[in-house]
Formats: structure tokens, C-alpha cells, sequence
């Protein structure tokens, strides 16, 4: 499934175009370590911002409201290198399922932020 079948999805489900290239994000489970790793601006936490997390045969989107976190770089590991938000979003059913794993940041949960599973 590409980003733009996956945005088509939501949005029919909304009813409505809410997510676009611009302020969505998608990740598929890391070959290596059971995580959807994203890299993200800290300045795309002012707007809405979705994530959709692939499965093998489905989705999870994910939706953090504008200004959720006013200072991001103080919640999550920002990557000085590329001045990014550097999330790695566990995928372990068994452990820290939905967590921010990312060494250096607070293992925040984003299990609150799950607006639906697709399958």
C-alpha cells in the first residue's frame, strides 16, 4: 500500500480530504527492530500531523492535534544532525506496544492518539 492509497482510505472514511502529503507520515514495521520509525520537523507539530503505521495487511492511523506538544524536542529525540523529531513507535504486542523507544527521548505512548485500524 503506498502513502497515497493509505491517505485515500482515511479521507473516504472521513468523508472529507483531511490528510494530505503535507501533513501525514508513513512508516512500515523496520526490517531489523519492531518499530515505525519516523523523522519529522519539529515544526509540523503546530498543524495536525497523522501517522499511518503499516501492517503486514493493514494500518493504524494515528492523529496528534495541532500544538499537542508545543515543544516537541522536549518530549521526543530530536536528531541535531537533521534537526528532526527521531521516533521509533514500538510494534511489539508484547512489549511497549505504541511506545516511543527511541533512546534519549520519554517513552511516550501513542495509544491516546489511535483514531483507527484499518484492515
Amino acid at each position: 500500500m503506498t502513502k497515497q492509497e493509505a491517505i485515500e482510505i482515511v479521507n473516504n472514511h472521513l468523508q472529507e480530504s483531511s490528510l494530505n502529503n503535507g501533513n501525514t507520515n508513513i512508516s512500515k514495521i523496520n526490517d531489523t527492530i519492531d518499530v515505525w520509525w519516523f523523522n519529522i520537523p519539529p515544526e509540523r507539530f503546530s498543524n495536525d500531523l497523522h501517522l499511518l503505521l503499516k501492517k503486514t495487511n493493514s494500518f493504524i492511523w494515528i492523529k496528534i492535534s495541532a500544538n499537542t506538544f508545543n515543544t516537541p524536542q522536549n518530549i521526543f529525540k530530536l536528531r541535531s544532525d537533521v534537526d528532526k523529531i527521531d521516533l521509533e513507535i514500538s510494534s511489539n504486542m508484547e512489549n511497549d506496544y505504541m511506545v516511543d523507544i527511541k533512546s534519549g527521548g520519554t517513552n511516550y505512548n501513542f495509544n491516546p492518539h489511535i483514531e483507527h485500524e484499518f484492515n
